[in-house]
C-alpha cells in the first residue's frame, strides 16, 4: 500500500513553516524501519487510533538563560521518550539526536558560533504546542562532548 499522500514531505524538508501548518508529523507508514524518507501530518482525530511509532511535534524551547526558540521534538511513542530536538535560530536549523552517536559535537561546533557558551543553550526546556497530543513538556540535554 502506498502511504505517501499529497501532504507527505521528505523528512529533510520538515521545517518550521510545515510544523506551524501541521504541528504533528509521523513516518508515512508509522514504522521506524520502512519508508523513513517521508513524513505525513497527524491530526487530532487520528493520533489515538493509529499505531504510531514516532511523532515530530511542534514545541517552544526555552534555555536556562531565558532565550526562546521554535522547533520540534522527536518523540518515540512506545518508550515515551524524546530522543531528538530540532530548533531554528536566525534561519539556521540545529538538531540534537541522542540516537545518532557522534553527531552532537559537529552541531555544538556550529552552534558555538551563535552562542560561545554552549551551556547557555543546553539543557533546554521544551513545551509541546499541540496539547492534544498528551505529550508532557520536559527538559532535553545532551553531552556536548559526544
Amino acid at each position: 500500500m502506498n502511504t505517501k499522500s499529497t501532504a507527505s514531505i521528505k523528512i529533510v524538508n520538515l521545517d518550521l513553516r510545515s510544523l506551524e501548518l501541521h504541528p504533528v508529523w509521523t513516518w508515512c507508514d508509522g514504522s521506524l524501519f520502512e519508508d523513513e524518507d517521508f513524513v505525513r501530518p497527524v491530526t487530532e482525530l487520528n493520533i489515538g487510533t493509529s499505531s504510531l511509532d514516532v511523532l515530530f511535534v511542534l514545541c517552544d524551547f526555552e534555555t536556562v538563560e531565558g532565550m526562546r526558540f521554535k522547533g520540534s521534538i522527536a518523540y518515540e511513542c512506545a518508550n515515551n521518550d524524546v530522543y531528538a530536538i530540532t530548533f531554528w535560530h536566525q534561519d539556521k536549523c540545529y538538531c540534537f539526536n541522542r540516537q545518532a552517536g557522534g553527531l552532537v559535537r559537529p552541531v555544538v561546533a556550529r552552534l558555538t558560533h551563535e552562542f560561545p557558551d554552549i551551556l547557555t543553550v543546553l539543557p533546554v526546556r521544551y513545551h509541546v504546542v499541540p496539547v492534544w497530543t498528551g505529550i508532557q513538556g520536559g527538559v532535553f540535554d545532551v553531552d556536548p562532548n559526544t
